[in-house]
């Protein structure tokens, strides 16, 4: 992967740094669902942003897809959105690179 940088930000109730490493968090017994993710989705639509809901639990076997609805939800230049400024997802970035 040569001289690239990279940075994971975990957005959740739970963040692990390494496969079989520490936990730092509570884990929650239910996440958000599908429902929650959709009025999520329509805000930011509604609020002059762009959002799309992909559905992941459209690539299983037509019968297991109601037990296991799972989706994620892309929110492109969320970190201009959520704050506030066109430079937000650079200023994100150098917050990060100072962090040790």
């Amino acid at each position: 992967m040569g001289g690239f940088e990279r940075f994971a930000i975990t957005f959740g109730e739970v963040a692990i740094l390494h496969v079989g490493g520490v936990e730092f968090g509570t884990k929650r017994e239910h996440g958000f669902s599908v429902q929650d993710l959709l009025q999520v989705q329509q805000r930011v639509v509604d609020g002059g942003g762009d959002a799309d809901l992909v559905m992941l639990s459209d690539v299983l076997p037509e019968r297991l897809r109601a037990e296991n609805e799972a989706a994620t939800l892309l929110i492109r230049d969320g970190a201009k959105l959520l704050l506030g400024a066109k430079d937000s997802a650079n200023r994100l970035l150098e917050e990060q690179r100072g962090v040790e």
